[in-house]
């Protein structure tokens, strides 16, 4: 048998029923100022939606570009490619600024820089690239050794260090202690700090497991005293 319905249920309205009707009449009552924060509303969600999709052709002509200077070497292996592809990463880098593929492309140019010793414009590229690259990211630490290599260059021996040591705190370093180690002692030596220097090829023969290099080590270490 049906449950029966009391008298009060049926006296008393529905309470979604009320709560709806406050919400019209309280629409009804602000009809205008509802109306401005619709418009306002939509709005702001077509000028975000326009942003997204600005954004994302920009950064797709960027990649296109990126892509098509990329591909130079792989259409003219073996030939001298590095004026073209200066050319070309710099054009992406005027054209995209703030796009990812310019991020990418300041660091091809610093290496590209670097290899035909022009450091100051390699130091500059590498700059660009770490003020803008997120501290996650894995190129962080190449950077930070090319920069150290282009002021080991310059014989600013100084500046060479602390790059290194920032490679060392860079993402992935802990991969290339080795390397780093050597570097730095390297520089400790050019700097005639011999304390430093034996101390940094011992740091740098723990983290290496390449026999050949290991060997090279021992050497280097044995004759430091």
């Amino acid at each position: 048998m049906a449950a029966s319905i009391s008298k009060k249920e049926l006296k008393e309205p529905d309470f979604l029923q009320v709560e709806f009707s406050r919400l019209t009449a309280f629409l009804g009552h602000h009809k205008s100022k509802v109306y401005v924060l619709l418009s306002a509303f939509v709005v702001c969600l077509s000028i975000a939606a326009g942003w997204l999709f600005y954004q994302f052709n920009y950064e797709k002509a960027a990649l296109n570009i990126y892509a098509q200077v990329e591909s130079i070497s792989l259409k003219n292996v073996g030939a001298d490619n590095a004026p073209k592809l200066i050319e070309g990463y710099r054009n992406l880098i005027v054209k995209y600024p703030r796009s990812k593929s310019a991020l990418y492309a300041n660091y091809q140019l610093a290496n590209l820089y670097y290899n035909a010793q022009q450091i100051d414009l390699s130091l500059r590229a590498y700059d660009e690239f770490l003020k803008k690259a997120p501290q996650r990211n894995d190129l962080r630490i190449f950077a930070n050794l090319g920069q150290g290599y282009c002021y080991e260059v310059k014989k600013d021996f100084k500046k060479a260090l602390i790059s290194f040591e920032n490679a060392l705190k860079s993402s992935g370093a802990l991969y290339f202690e080795g390397q780093i180690y050597r570097d730095m002692a390297r520089i400790y030596e050019e700097l005639k700090d011999q304390k430093k220097t034996l101390e940094y090829y011992k740091k740098s023969l723990e983290k290496t497991t390449d026999d050949t290099v290991k060997a090279i080590l021992k050497r280097k270490i044995a004759s430091l005293g």
